[in-house]
């Protein structure tokens, strides 16, 4: 597994200079050769987050300008689209076949299962991914 599925935050903190993240994921994206892989649902989250004056506040994007972004990182030689694999269910409801409910467990579920359905390492700023059974995550931490 050398290449990565990267969370949404991680996309986030590359996309913005003043994020919080920004200088950790931009150390860990620079120092990597791997493919970095986005999915639908993480496509979908930045659009989303970039478009949410909550999240952006004075630097919040318009569509246009959000589907910039992605294409600009997109851009990048290393950086690509997977789709949906064929097994993706069977694996996501392994995931969450817990006694536990929490309606926040979802897209970290659908994403680890799509890691694991694709042979790749999840990168993210959220350790809750350490504890998913078969993933395997690179958990950032912020750079001081």
């Amino acid at each position: 597994m050398n290449s990565f599925l990267a969370d949404a935050n991680v996309w986030l903190a590359l996309s913005h200079d003043r994020h919080v993240h920004h200088d950790a994921a931009r150390a860990w994206f620079d120092s990597n050769e791997s493919p970095i892989y986005f999915c639908r649902i993480t496509q979908l989250a930045l659009l989303r987050l970039l478009t949410n004056p909550r999240v952006m506040t004075t630097a919040v994007k318009t569509h246009i300008e959000a589907w910039q972004i992605y294409d600009g990182l997109r851009a990048h030689l290393r950086v690509a689209f997977a789709a949906e694999p064929w097994n993706i269910e069977v694996i996501l409801r392994e995931l969450t076949k817990t006694r536990k409910y929490s309606p926040n467990t979802w897209t970290d579920a659908y994403l680890g299962a799509m890691a694991r359905a694709l042979e790749l390492r999840i990168v993210t700023f959220d350790s809750d991914f350490r504890a998913m059974p078969g993933v395997d995550a690179v958990v950032l931490t912020q750079v001081h």
